[in-house]
Order: C-alpha cells, then structure tokens, then sequence
C-alpha cells in the first residue's frame, strides 16, 4: 500500500513539473503523437466532434435555453420567442411597435432583441422613477440666462445663411432635412467651439463635416454578417472614430484659443477643471444634442407646420418668447423626444425606458393623444403632467435652438406638403426623417432677413 502510495506521489509531482516546462510540454505531446501512429485521424475527428459539440452546448444553453427561458426577464409576459421581435420594430415607425406590444401586454413587458437578448421595456412612470434614480442619469445643467443670450446670434446666423441658400431655390422642392443638418453643424461649431466651419457654403471643405457626415450614412447603412461577426468575436476595446478623432482635435484648437471671456460653451466648461477627453466627450453630447433638434424635431416641425396652415401663420405672428410656442415646441417634443428611447442595465437585466410609449398613453393625455394639440398644454392633463411621462430628453439650449430655427424660417417662407411624401421616423437614437424631409417652399414678399429679439 505504502508503494502504490510513493508511485501515485511521485507520478503527481512529475506530471506537475511536466506542466510547468514548456520544452517538456512539447516533448511529452510529440511523444504521444508518435505513439499514436495510424490512429491519428480518428483521434482529430473525435476531438473536433467533441469540440463542436461543446461549443454548440454553450451556444444553446446561454443564448437559446437561458436567455428564453430561464433570464430573470422572463417573469414579465411579452410577445413569443422566435417571431421576429426586431424585424417587427422596423418594419414600423419608432415606437409604434412599442405601444402595440404595450396594449397588449401591459405597461412592462418583455421583447427579445439580437442573440435572444431579453429587454424589458418600462412604460409605468413609478417604474421609469425608480430606474432613472438607480440608473444614476443626471438632468441636463443649466447655463445663466445671460449665456443664452450671448448665444443668441451664434444660432440664428447659420439659420440665415440657409435661408438665403433656401431663397434661390424657392417655389421648388427642398430637401429640408438635409439643410437643417448642415445648420446643426454649423450651430455645434459656433456656440460650443467659438468659431465656424462654414458648413453651410462648403460643406465638405473641414474634415469634421466629412466624418460627421460619413458616420450618419453608415449609421443608417445596415451592417454586413462581417461587421456583425467582427462585433461579435473581438474583445479588443473600441477604436475611435474619425469623428470623435476630428473633435478632439477641434476641441484642443479652440482650447488654445478661447478665454474665459469668450461666449463659447467650451470656454464654459473649461471654467472646471476638465481633461482634453472630457471636453471632447461633453462637445460629442453637444454635438449630439443639436443635431437632433435641428435635424429631427426641427424637421417634423416644419412638416407639421406644413400640414396645418392655421397652425403655421398663428405661429408665424408670435415672438420667440411667445407662451404658444413654448406650447408648440412641447408638442414637437412629444411626438419626437430626442431619446426615443433609454437602455440601462441594473442586476443584470436591459430595461427601456420607452418615452414615445408614455406620450402616446390616453390614461395620461386623453383622448386626444394621437393629435398635434399645442393648445393641449393650457389645460389638464397636460400642464399637470408627471416628469416621469413626459420625457423630451431635451435641456433649455436645445428647446432655445428650437424656437430659433422656427422663428426665423417661419417669418421668410411658407412651408407645404410636398404631394405624394412618403416619409417615416426611423428607429435611431432619435426620430429622424427617412429617408429625408422633403417641402415645398414659398417666399413671404418683403422678408429678406429677419432680426429676432433677445429679450
């Protein structure tokens, strides 16, 4: 017994250091591949059937047996596996396929996303409560009032130059989604960096547009089974991307540049002490934030507009600082909140907040919720309503920018459905037009320019 005992030990303490060698490693298994001889090709065909086979049991058990039914998620009812969930959110307008779900199944239910992901989507305001709160999210910092106003002229120039661009082309089809993209441009590069790229003029002359308007076309482009693989497979951290490159760099120019004089928003946030990366990061949420006011809301305000003349020549009359546009820019803000939608991952599980769910639910708005009603923000329920219904997603700056790019295109032209529009919001980070916001424009006689007032 005594020597099965020191053969056993002495066997354990040579295969340890056989383990540990390298060299000895490579010895042992070239020995044991030139024992097996003519064995060898069964032996790779057992090995590879095995592999598989492991691989095709994790690939079942984690993305197929636990996120369908075994996930924590899965306790909220929501639509069958396997029936094409993302397919179905396409195919239809953001968020419309959220509120048909939502009817369905109540105000929390379950959809699975890619790889059978469980997400479970929040549209009950004690909820959106309770994981705004654990989530951590911050609401957007306010400016002093006197910032806004120096501000001001850095916002309604570029809309000018476009409506003089506009002018030229009048009484004529306008791609007006792309025009105020290119003012979103050119907005982000006066107010947050001080200074302008002429984005209006020469589009493509700086490298920043160039990337800015690559990235939004491979954002709309569907990815390849390569780029889906690739995302899939790589664990290596994320390159960034020419834009975020291109920002930095415009962000450690104007640094250099600007003083604590100059009205600029970079010049605001360098009051704190901020790495060049942070500043970068706060000028790509700037960034962000203006082009899908001006760009998105802005565009489905001009098609509102568009669609219901009364509505736009009431508008037309009344001063930026008018209570019927801060109604109207609510109202826009509803149908197109800047998040259309949140992700926040608490315990483990994908929880949506889903705000055009909450803005489209009659318990909270009434009847009439599937109206454009600016005047709905006079009265009850809408001048009571929670801020856990009401999500536009949108600071002061953004709803400022707003009224601007109203006010001034407004007093110069007259805006109509272009016949035959076929135009959708898109499933994105906001509801843009798609494929594009096309109108026809009439110039108002005697309005070659437009001066807004600041007060």
């Amino acid at each position: 017994m005594e020597d099965i005992k020191d053969l056993v030990s002495s066997l354990t303490v040579t295969g340890i250091a056989v383990l540990r060698n390298v060299k000895a490693r490579r010895q042992l298994f070239k020995m044991v591949w030139i024992q097996l001889g003519r064995n060898r090709r069964p032996l790779c065909i057992a090995l590879f059937i095995s592999f598989l086979s492991i691989v095709l049991s994790y690939v079942v058990g984690r993305y197929v047996i636990y996120r369908v039914f075994l996930h924590p998620a899965n306790r909220y009812d929501g639509p069958p596996p396997f029936t094409g969930h993302l397919h179905q959110l396409f195919s239809k307008d953001t968020g419309v396929m959220y509120r048909i779900w939502a009817q369905k199944y109540g105000r929390v239910f379950r959809y699975f996303g890619k790889a059978n992901s469980p997400r479970v989507v929040v549209a009950d305001p004690k909820f959106v409560e309770q994981i705004i709160s654990n989530s951590g999210s911050k609401p957007c910092p306010l400016l002093p009032s006197e910032q806004y106003e120096k501000l001001i002229p850095s916002i309604v120039k570029p809309i000018q130059q476009l409506a003089n661009q506009w002018r030229l082309y009048c009484d004529t089809e306008i791609v007006v989604s792309h025009g105020l993209r290119l003012v979103a441009l050119e907005i982000f590069a006066q107010t947050v960096l001080g200074h302008s790229l002429d984005s209006i003029h020469d589009t493509h002359r700086h490298a920043f547009n160039r990337a800015f308007l690559a990235q939004q076309q491979n954002d709309q482009s569907s990815p390849t089974l390569w780029d889906l693989s690739r995302r899939f497979l790589s664990r290596a951290p994320r390159n960034t991307t020419p834009l975020e490159q291109e920002t930095l760099a415009l962000v450690a120019s104007a640094s250099q540049r600007l003083d604590s004089t100059s009205p600029a928003l970079l010049a605001h946030w360098m009051q704190k002490p901020a790495t060049l990366e942070d500043l970068q990061r706060q000028a790509m949420a700037a960034l962000t934030e203006v082009h899908e006011t001006i760009h998105g809301v802005a565009s489905w305000s001009l098609y509102r507009l568009a669609e219901n003349p009364d509505l736009q020549a009431t508008l037309r009359t009344v001063p930026p600082n008018d209570p019927f546009l801060d109604a109207f820019c609510k109202e826009a803000f509803r149908w197109a909140p800047l998040v259309p939608e949140s992700h926040h991952i608490l315990n483990g599980t994908h929880w949506v907040v889903s705000p055009l769910v909450l803005h489209f639910d009659s318990r909270y708005w009434g009847d009439d919720v599937d109206q454009f009603l600016p005047s709905r923000w006079y009265r009850a329920p809408a001048n009571q309503i929670s801020p856990f219904v009401y999500l536009p997603g949108a600071s002061d700056l953004a709803i400022k920018q707003l009224k601007l790019v109203l006010t001034v295109l407004l007093q110069q032209f007259k805006f109509t459905v272009k016949p035959g529009l076929n135009v959708r919001a898109s499933l994105s980070w906001s509801c843009r037009p798609m494929p594009c916001m096309s109108l026809l424009l009439e110039p108002i006689d005697g309005t070659d320019s437009v001066v807004v007032d600041q007060e």
